[in-house]
């Protein structure tokens, strides 16, 4: 199965987790945040019906309308232990909270939507590993005081006041292209085809 230690055994820093990630591009500049803490993961979905009555029947016809947003919770751990995990934590949780606003328009557009993220984590949001395109509908982020360090030092950055440890919540919509709607085939994980963890 390869290393799967949470740090490095050199240094005891934290490893980057592979293929489990938040990206997104702003202005032709692609930020990457990836995960040192397996992210805690929600995925939800629903469908939407709606009753036929029918003369004679004990109970309506069901008809199908459409399936409802697929909703995504990902709380991510931030861990600081030294200057350069305290830069990094901070340029993340800040781009993270630039999701939710718009970009500076150009072009003589007037307004410009927030952009368009992808997230990755394994297989667990897609049965091949492939990122899926989501909009970050909100977050938040609670700075604890009663269990957690706060770092008022360091050379680049002092007086940060960035605890040693803290949780960003946040909450997405998947969005899809038209032409690449999802069915409920492409949501199957096939043990003997392409996307076999059996290789």
């Amino acid at each position: 199965m390869g290393d799967i230690r949470a740090t490095m055994p050199d240094s005891g820093k934290l490893r980057c987790i592979d293929n489990c990630y938040i990206s997104a591009t702003i202005n032709g500049t692609t930020t990457k945040v990836n995960m040192y803490v397996l992210p805690d993961i929600g995925d939800g979905k629903a469908a939407s019906y709606s009753d036929e009555n029918t003369m004679g029947r004990s109970a309506p016809l069901k008809a199908f309308n459409h399936s409802e947003n697929r909703n995504i919770s990902w709380d991510i751990t931030f861990i600081t232990y030294d200057e350069a995990s305290l830069l990094q934590n901070l340029r993340d949780m800040f781009f993270l909270e630039s999701l939710v606003l718009p970009m500076t328009p150009s072009g003589g557009v007037a307004t410009s939507p927030p952009p368009v993220a992808q997230l990755v984590c394994g297989r667990l949001l897609h049965p091949e590993g492939k990122p899926i395109c989501a909009v970050m509908k909100s977050y938040s982020v609670k700075f604890p005081t009663s269990d957690a360090v706060w770092s008022t030092e360091g050379p680049t950055c002092p007086n940060s006041y960035l605890p040693s440890k803290f949780t960003f919540n946040t909450q997405w919509e998947e969005i899809n292209a038209c032409g690449d709607l999802p069915t409920q085939s492409s949501r199957l994980f096939n043990l003997g085809g392409t996307n076999s963890c059996l290789r």
